[in-house]
């Protein structure tokens, strides 16, 4: 049984003895902080993996060469995305991400946040006073809006999809309202998977955070689950809570 793992940090190891020995493959990689490795089922010697701050490698000899890397194109990526995840199904020329985008500037940010943004760590003002609480938050008139998503570039999830092996990629799947304040807004990917036997077809659970600022109805958390076929959305069934 062969066998190919990473770490965030060391990046890629690879056994080909069921793993009594390992060894590390990183050559071509410029980044060892790997977030998620996916190998075709249909052809073992072709993998992919996700690397923090944005970059997809892909390998043709995984396993019967050297096990290099070479990194994909990052056409149709935004440039601030942070790539959680990369899936590959039974074609090893479709391929699904889930990434995280930060798209808010610094500029865009409301007087008092650009002050959090800034001191993130320090006291916060809560409920009439300053509490020493790290997790950043702001007042917008009505209710406590986290900040941390927004500072650490977690503000929203969007699904991409490549239909030739990452030479070019469109998005998917992006339910941000488009909100004037933007800040308001956050959202997750949760459980992407390709259906076994497949490379088309994906399932994941997606969270949508609305901050109200116009009701005392605080923070409204969305759950769907999400079927997507051939880059097009299936279903979205929506849970009663």
């Amino acid at each position: 049984q062969k066998l190919l793992t990473y770490s965030f940090g060391g990046g890629i190891m690879r056994s080909l003895d069921r793993g009594d020995t390992w060894e590390q493959v990183n050559s071509g990689l410029d980044n060892f902080y790997i977030q998620d490795i996916s190998i075709c089922p249909d052809n073992v010697e072709i993998a992919y993996v996700a690397t923090a701050g944005g970059g997809i490698f892909k390998t043709i000899d995984a396993f019967s060469g050297d096990c290099s890397w070479s990194k994909v194109s990052t056409l149709g990526l935004p440039e601030t995305l942070n790539i959680d995840q990369v899936e590959v199904g039974t074609d090893p020329d479709i391929l699904y991400i889930k990434a995280r985008l930060n798209d808010l500037s610094y500029k865009d940010l409301p007087l008092g946040l650009k002050y959090l943004a800034e001191f993130a760590s320090s006291p916060v003002f809560e409920n009439g006073k300053w509490t020493g609480s790290t997790k950043a938050s702001y007042f917008n008139g009505n209710n406590f809006v986290p900040l941390q998503p927004y500072l650490n570039g977690n503000r929203k999830a969007i699904l991409f999809r490549s239909d030739d092996g990452g030479s070019s990629w469109t998005v998917v799947y992006d339910k941000d309202p488009d909100l004037l304040e933007t800040y308001e807004f956050s959202s997750g990917i949760f459980g992407l998977t390709i259906t076994p036997g497949e490379s088309d077809r994906v399932q994941f659970l997606y969270r949508s955070s609305l901050t109200s600022n116009n009701n005392n109805l605080g923070t409204v958390n969305k759950f769907q689950f999400i079927t997507v076929d051939s880059g097009e959305v299936e279903s979205e069934t929506t849970f009663p809570f």
